[in-house]
């Protein structure tokens, strides 16, 4: 992630971390029998004083393609697996954050596993505001 943009869990504003630091990652328990799908909210804001263009989220890793991320719940639905998201403008504060949705599924030819592959990798063009 970078240094200056952030990704936030929007249920309780805690920052998710960055790569190689698992201490508040994004987490899904899925069972595999069941095909089960689950999703979560989260944010990206900017620190204070800095702004982002052209923001894009994107999953990366070896299970990548069983996540997906759209704009509002309703649209994950429609989101490709693997696929980017375009958050476009990321500011700081509560008026400059971009929420968005993240999706994982598990399938049932699956072993039981803790896989920590995935990684939501944000870029974008930083520029400071002041």
């Amino acid at each position: 992630m970078s240094q200056y943009l952030k990704l936030y869990f929007a249920e309780d504003n805690s920052e998710v971390s960055g790569q190689g630091d698992f201490d508040n990652a994004v987490e899904f328990t899925l069972n595999a029998t069941e095909e089960e799908q689950d999703d979560v909210e989260l944010y990206a804001e900017a620190e204070d004083g800095y702004k982002g263009t052209g923001v894009e989220v994107k999953p990366t890793g070896t299970n990548a393609n069983k996540w997906r991320l759209a704009l509002t719940e309703a649209g994950l639905s429609s989101a490709s697996w693997g696929a980017k998201l375009e958050l476009g403008t990321v500011e700081h504060g509560s008026g400059g954050r971009v929420n968005f949705f993240v999706e994982a599924k598990a399938e049932d030819n699956e072993d039981p596993q803790i896989d920590s592959s995935v990684l939501l990798e944000v870029s974008g063009v930083v520029e400071a505001t002041s």
